[in-house]
């Protein structure tokens, strides 16, 4: 019967929208010129994606101009109508590179301080932040921050070191919710925020582990979604608000998957692509859901 209501508020909660041209897993996500970019990631065969499409509620999806390179587990960010995306794993491993779409061409950036994947990326003010993620020699124990107006780099002391982690902006903070550090059996249900010149401070963890997952922005909130565990893809979603400090739960996903988009545009949370079983599984799946103040 539990299994059977909470398919109930799932399929009453989440709506299906035009799939990902591409079906594909490990991608970056981000809001972009009034919609989702969905970027790079793994194609069904293993090989990597240079691919970057919009999707936008009122006219459906778009192409952009592909990537320079072909990648997975890359991070994306947007700000002043331009797109970055950053590191994640090239045809060579770990990426030490990043780009910005610029006027509808993509330009290569200064590099970054070292190579990184599957962390996450999020703006707050001027600066790009990139959070979390694994190199050649382990997990980052550092942020890199990116000055958008003299595009110059900087290290700075990261949150708990992990991979796999959903991060966001949400007034002027930085969060970092869930990842793992190393497999699917290692997740953790630590959260983490940040704000420019302070310290990374814990709050509440998120009821449940998750790694391979992403983290919104919706209506002065945040929501976690997506992952992966030894038991399978993860299919609970929760909402945390600052003011309160607390997290509730939302309607399960209808199609649990890892390695996904998360984005608020809005009040609607889409989620997008990703693995719908662990490992290198792909799916073409768009879903959204309102979220409520």
């Amino acid at each position: 019967m539990r299994l059977l209501a909470l398919a109930l508020l799932a399929l009453a909660g989440w709506q299906a929208g035009p799939p990902l041209p591409v079906a594909r897993s490990e991608v970056a996500g981000t809001a972009f010129a009034g919609g989702v970019a969905v970027v790079g990631g793994f194609l069904a065969d293993g090989s990597s994606s240079a691919r970057v499409d919009v999707f936008r509620p009122a006219s459906g999806w778009s192409t952009l101009p592909d990537l320079p390179v072909s990648v997975n587990h890359a991070m994306a960010a947007a700000a002043r109508g331009r797109l970055y995306v950053v590191g994640g794993y090239g045809p060579e491993g770990h990426l030490r590179r990043a780009f910005v779409l610029d006027g509808g061409r993509w330009r290569e950036l200064p590099p970054p301080p070292d190579a990184r994947a599957a962390g996450g990326a999020a703006v707050v003010g001027s600066t790009l932040y990139v959070v979390g993620g694994v190199g050649p020699d382990g997990l980052r124990r550092t942020m890199l921050a990116l000055d958008l107006r003299r595009e110059r780099w900087r290290e700075l002391l990261g949150p708990t070191p992990r991979e796999h982690l959903g991060v966001a902006a949400l007034a002027g903070r930085l969060y970092a919710v869930g990842g793992r550090t190393a497999g699917f059996d290692t997740n953790t249900r630590l959260a983490e925020s940040w704000t420019p010149g302070g310290r990374w401070r814990r709050i509440a963890p998120v009821p449940d582990a998750r790694g391979g997952t992403a983290l919104a922005a919706v209506r002065g909130t945040l929501v976690s979604a997506g992952g992966e565990a030894p038991s399978g893809t993860i299919a609970s979603v929760y909402r945390y608000r600052p003011s309160t400090g607390r997290w509730a739960r939302l309607a399960d996903l209808t199609t649990p998957r890892h390695g996904l988009a998360v984005v608020g545009v809005v009040g609607t949370l889409y989620v997008i692509g990703g693995g719908p079983r662990p490992g290198l599984t792909v799916s073409d799946a768009n879903e959204s859901l309102q979220v409520g103040r």
